[in-house]
């Protein structure tokens, strides 16, 4: 298969364009607001070309994310390592100590959101498996 410039340029151009989202806008994106209108966005990360995910971490009313989180599937957390997650420096869930892990598909079970809580539920580091 013969790549072109063209085709090579093509990517950049989709790379710089869809990878810059502020965390702001990409917790507007995947989370929905109204549902966690007390959530403070600390950091988040876009999935770059080929990365498969997209990476938040935020503080929220524990009451809404209760809420939020109410037909979520808890996860087995066995094994739940920050190395899994390479290009995130902030993301650091085993901090939390206990973690409660939830998991939700959505978009017809194409995606996957994780959320990575904390005891208290006031602190979540998120991610959602974008295949």
């Amino acid at each position: 298969m013969k790549i072109t410039l063209r085709f090579l340029l093509l990517l950049f151009c989709i790379h710089s364009t869809a990878c810059n989202r502020t965390p702001e806008t990409l917790f507007e994106v995947v989370i929905d607001e109204d549902a966690l209108p007390s959530a403070q966005v600390i950091e988040g990360t876009d999935p770059s070309f080929l990365d498969c995910c997209i990476f938040l971490h935020f503080t929220v009313d524990s009451t809404e994310l209760a809420s939020y989180l109410k037909e979520a599937k808890t996860r087995d957390l066995l094994g739940m390592n920050s190395n899994l997650y390479p290009g995130t420096e902030w993301w650091n869930p085993e901090k939390f100590g206990e973690v409660e892990c939830f998991e939700r598909n959505i978009k017809d079970n194409q995606e996957t959101e994780t959320f990575y809580v904390n005891a208290n539920m006031t602190e979540v580091y998120y991610r959602q498996y974008l295949p």
